[in-house]
C-alpha cells in the first residue's frame, strides 16, 4: 500500500516468484509508483537463508 506522496524512486519490492507477486495487475501497480521489482531465483533457499533455515 502506498500512503501519501513519498518519493518511491529508491524503493525495491523483493519477493519470491510466487504467483501473487507475478500477477500482471500487481506488477503494473508497483511499476506505476516507480518501485523497482526484484525476485529471488526459482527454488533457491539461499535468497532468504535465515528464514529458510528456520523452516
Amino acid at each position: 500500500m502506498i500512503i501519501g506522496s513519498r518519493n518511491s524512486d529508491d524503493l525495491i519490492h523483493h519477493s519470491d516468484k510466487g504467483i501473487q507477486y507475478c500477477f500482471h495487475d500487481y506488477t503494473n501497480l508497483i511499476k506505476s509508483h516507480n518501485i523497482k521489482i526484484s525476485m529471488g531465483a526459482k527454488r533457491s533457499p539461499y535468497d532468504n537463508a535465515i528464514i529458510e533455515s528456520f523452516f
